[in-house]
């Protein structure tokens, strides 16, 4: 009697055993699983909440220069004026005192503010290139000249907005002007059908960078910046770890 029941008992402790470890694998298979969806949620957070502050940047950046446009638009007679050198000079010196009342000294690491009037009008280097050295600080540099097709192909900042006949963003590149890393944002100024200039600003793509690269989440994870089409524009680590670490 007494080995039957050490058998019923052994039996019993068994299949509790097992009905621990079943339980106990499935709870530990559900809870990967949660964990696993909450690390995903938390991500994503992360990456639109920081993602905003960057086009928070981006669109200040698109509204200031389209206050810069109206108010160019807004004072100039028309592309036959803008043939005249004299009302060109005039035109030019109250636009370059307007325009830096609207870039103001908060607008967050813009670098420099430019307009441009139509070469083929106006001559190859009318206009002003305004570089923001501090709050208090701004200076007038050198302009590129723009008297034939190949050194306007080279200005990005013109030809690109002029190709594409809308204000475009501008990929980082080694401004000629103030020789550091910058994204522009340019605008075509048309009046009567006629183009009649280019005006924009630029704004140091190193403050992108710094906000790319002080994004974070738990203890490895990090952001990395791309364009449209998924090619990689800037990484705080180097390519072959991104390349172990990325995932969908």
């Amino acid at each position: 009697m007494k080995s039957i029941r050490s058998k019923m008992l052994a039996v019993v402790i068994s299949g509790m055993l097992l009905i621990v470890i079943a339980v106990g694998a499935v709870s530990i298979g559900y809870l990967g699983e949660i964990l696993n969806e909450d690390s995903n949620d938390i991500t994503k957070q992360v990456a639109e909440a920081e993602s905003s502050k960057i086009n928070d940047l981006m669109i200040q950046m698109e509204y200031t220069v389209k206050m810069m446009e109206n108010y160019v638009l807004y004072s100039l007679d028309g592309p036959d004026a803008i043939a005249d050198p004299e009302y060109a000079e005039k035109y030019i010196d109250e636009m370059k005192q307007g325009i830096l009342s609207i870039v103001g000294h908060d607008s967050d690491g813009v670098v420099s503010y430019f307009f441009r009037l139509n070469p083929d009008i106006a001559g190859p280097t009318s206009g002003f290139f305004v570089a923001k050295r501090d709050v208090d600080h701004f200076e007038d540099l050198p302009l590129t000249s723009l008297s034939d097709q190949q050194s306007r192909d080279a200005a990005r900042w013109w030809s690109e907005p002029v190709a594409a006949g809308k204000s475009t963003w501008i990929m980082p590149y080694d401004s000629d002007n103030n020789h550091i890393n910058v994204i522009i944002f340019s605008t075509p100024i048309y009046k009567d059908g006629v183009l009649c200039g280019v005006i924009g600003m630029e704004i140091e793509f190193a403050l992108i960078t710094e906000m790319v690269s002080g994004i974070s989440v738990y203890e490895k994870g990090f952001a990395y910046l791309t364009d449209s089409e998924h090619a990689l524009i800037f990484s705080p680590v180097d390519q072959h770890q991104l390349d172990k670490s990325h995932t969908d």
